[in-house]
């Protein structure tokens, strides 16, 4: 009996001790991937499901994820959490990140003045291997905002070594293949899983160009896979195949292209995981960036995950072995927070001429061994892409304080053909075409061909030398033909028929928005021998040349062009007439000063009041006909070069000598980019400067309703003034040129 009663209680002690040692072998738990899929904007939905997978604290070993997935993923597994995604979904101005638009302010003047005249810009190339842009929109912007979150992880030997390891895919047009991103800069990474084909140009890398990685794996539960884990959970963002009448809008057509081409990785794909979640995104699309579709899909991807609360618990006891203790386990939060001032050590510039940088620096106004603002590196990249010479300007911070900042810029080397075009009731049609090689940064010989062709067509070549964002000699060369009425009130006088070319050499220096410039021009005209006076009264030509110079000066900080809402613009040109360079008629010579001022005052959200005075006064005896004071138009120079804007008559009118103008306008936005204006204009004319305030007096009212398309202003207005004495109606499309 006691032999038998020993060997139980050893029996005993034995399996208690493999049990023992079994459980001191087996795992505390199994690991766990997150997959991402794609989807653009559906991407919201992925935030409220992972939001309900916090709350029941699962654990996240590895994280993959394609397009908008790879983004979500990439910034969760450097230590963001769910609401801190969530809320930075919520509070970006998604149609500026997702555009390459650049504030106006930070715009060199030709990239100002191609931006507001050409309605689309053609690169093209002579080489062979041209460097022309293959997608509509670079991503600057969403660049920028990467790069701002992910500080500290810029450049990473093995993504495999952030915080939670983690792995990107895209999609090389080059071979064809699919490419698992993991390692490099984690923002252009970000950006490359994203370059969705047609609408962001591909991303290069080593001998790759990479698209959107959803060309061939849009959920990559293989890639999580292979990275180690052993259970899945998936977020798939597909909401079924789209109806013929779904696949009216581009963003549709280019998400069914993406799921036939990995239609076959994906099946293989969903049904390879442990927990699938398919948030009802049915009625959203890739380009649903608007604030009420993101808070809508992060509510849906939240409910989702809150319908399959069952499942994720069961899925949490297979991960813990289907212990009993493992709902009171809590995974320690990620307190990440995106980082707003840089103790910065070095400033370097990669991508220009030595000659080049000492310009950039002065301008982005960053110091070396001082405290920088992300919103001043915002600044800084925004200055660098407003000299329109970039494809992308990037920049990385090394790991630690204090940091060594570097910009990448990645020049453009292409010529531009730029094409504008504008319909009215008074010119009827215009076509403005344009071949240039401004934005090469990498010569400093530049040219310029450009021809209008209208009732008032015109010829210009231009070549510069020098660094157009900054110092530039010119000459230009213009041939004009003039033809147009000239009216006094509701009569028209005479029709305005000539030729004119004009030989110009100048010096320019821009600063900010800033810019100055000295020159001389010849001036020939031709044509009939008489022309009216400002009396009306016939005159014979006694020039038919000119040799003139110049000093103009034009500070330009309006937010907007057409349709500003802040800062304001002061232009002042001086001109010296002379037919031979030193005299005119055997005497001194003539001069004139042209002046404007405006600015945009915002009086209520919706209602600005915009104020403008202008002028130009002309001095000496029997001044050259060429060059007399000429009113009319919705903008300057729009019939004939010295012709001076006068909104509320569209005809141009002969004034006398000195001239001066006050216009008030009050905008109202009735929605987004539609608007109308109430508009009123005075002004005074004289003979005599000391005339001018008992001078003849001129005033119109109007109105106007605009929409700021972004082909160009499209508007129609009603006005009267008692320079025509009539009503008359304008209706524009396009741009003003």
């Amino acid at each position: 009996m006691k032999v038998f009663c020993r060997n139980i209680i050893l029996g005993l002690i034995c399996v208690l001790s493999l049990n023992l040692h079994a459980q001191q072998e087996q795992p505390a738990r199994k690991k766990v991937g997150l997959v991402l899929g794609g989807g653009g904007a559906k991407g919201a939905a992925e935030v409220g499901v992972m939001k309900v997978l916090e709350e029941a604290n699962i654990p996240i070993d590895y994280i993959a994820g394609t397009s908008i997935g790879g983004v979500v993923a990439g910034l969760y597994a450097i230590g963001y959490n769910a609401h801190f995604i969530d809320s930075m979904f919520r509070s970006q101005n998604w149609i500026f990140l997702l555009g390459d638009e650049v504030k106006r302010v930070d715009k060199t003047f030709l990239y100002k003045k191609n931006k507001e005249t050409y309605t689309f810009n053609v690169p093209f190339s002579l080489k062979k291997k041209g460097t022309i842009p293959n997608g509509y929109i670079t991503g600057q912007n969403i660049l920028n905002l990467y790069t701002n979150l992910t500080t500290g992880y810029h450049q990473v030997n093995n993504f495999m070594d952030l915080p939670i390891p983690y792995k990107c895919v895209a999609t090389d047009i080059v071979y064809g293949n699919q490419v698992n991103i993991s390692s490099g800069s984690l923002p252009v990474a970000m950006r490359s899983t994203m370059s969705i084909p047609g609408v962001f140009i591909p991303m290069s890398r080593d001998s790759m160009l990479l698209i959107d990685g959803g060309a061939l794996d849009n959920f990559p539960v293989d890639v999580v896979r292979d990275m180690g884990a052993e259970i899945i959970i998936g977020i798939d963002l597909t909401t079924g195949w789209k109806t013929k009448e779904e696949l009216k809008t581009l963003p549709n057509m280019v998400s069914q292209l993406i799921n036939i081409m990995g239609e076959r990785k994906y099946h293989e794909n969903r049904y390879a995981t442990n927990l699938y979640i398919n948030p009802p995104l049915k009625g959203y699309g890739t380009a649903s960036f608007t604030d009420s579709a993101i808070d809508s899909m992060i509510t849906i991807g939240e409910n989702a995950g809150r319908a399959q609360w069952n499942e994720i618990i069961e899925l949490k006891k297979q991960i813990y072995y289907d212990t009993l203790y493992c709902d009171t386990i809590t995974i320690k939060k990620r307190d990440r927070v995106c980082q707003s001032t840089y103790e910065i050590n070095k400033i370097e510039i990669i991508g220009i001429k030595e000659s080049d940088k000492k310009w950039f620096r002065n301008r982005i106004n960053l110091k070396e061994n001082s405290i920088i603002t992300i919103d001043q590196i915002n600044k800084a990249i925004s200055i660098m892409q407003g000299v329109n010479a970039f494809y992308m300007v990037n920049y990385y911070l090394t790991d630690k304080a204090p940091y060594d900042l570097t910009f990448v810029l990645t020049p453009k080397q292409y010529k531009l053909l730029n094409i504008g075009a504008r319909i009215d009731n008074v010119n009827i049609a215009g076509l403005l075409l344009n071949v240039n090689n401004d934005n090469n940064i990498a010569v400093h010989n530049h040219y310029s061909f450009t021809t209008r062709i209208s009732r008032n067509p015109y010829i210009r070549l231009q070549y510069s030398n020098g660094n157009f964002y900054n110092q530039r000699f010119s000459v230009n060369y213009t041939f004009r033909y003039n033809n147009f009425g000239l009216y006094s009130h509701n009569h028209k006088i005479m029709n305005f028929n000539f030729i004119s070319q004009s030989f110009e050499a100048l010096y320019s220096k821009t600063k900010l928005n800033s810019r100055y410039q000295f020159g001389i021009t010849a001036d020939i005209m031709g044509g009939k021998d008489s022309l009216y006076r400002p009396n009306y009264k016939l005159d014979k030509v006694k020039y038919k040349h000119s040799i003139n110079y110049f000093a103009d000066y034009l500070y330009d900080g309006l937010d907007s062009d057409y349709f500003p809402s802040s800062g304001y613009k002061v232009h002042v040109k001086g001109m010296l007439y002379t037919h031979n360079g030193i005299t005119y008629q055997k005497g001194y010579p003539n001069g004139s000063i042209q002046f404007a001022g405006e600015t945009a005052w915002k009086l209520l959200p919706s209602l600005y009041l915009l104020p403008k005075i202008s002028g130009r006064f002309l001095f000496g005896k029997d001044f050259p006909l060429y060059y007399q004071n000429y009113i009319g138009g919705i903008f300057d120079a729009n019939l004939f070069p010295k012709q001076i804007e006068w909104e509320t008559s569209q005809y141009v009118h002969l004034l006398d000598n000195y001239y001066l103008s006050a216009r008030i306008n009050l905008r109202y936005m009735i929605k987004k980019r539609l608007y109308i204006t109430a508009m009123s204009e005075f002004g005074k004319s004289s003979h005599k400067f000391k005339d001018i305030i008992d001078g003849k007096y001129s005033w119109g009212v109007g109105l106007r309703a605009s929409y700021d398309f972004f082909l160009g202003p499209i508007s129609a207005q009603i006005n009267y003034s008692n320079l025509y004495k009539n009503v008359g109606f304008f209706i524009n499309a396009g741009f003003y040129f």
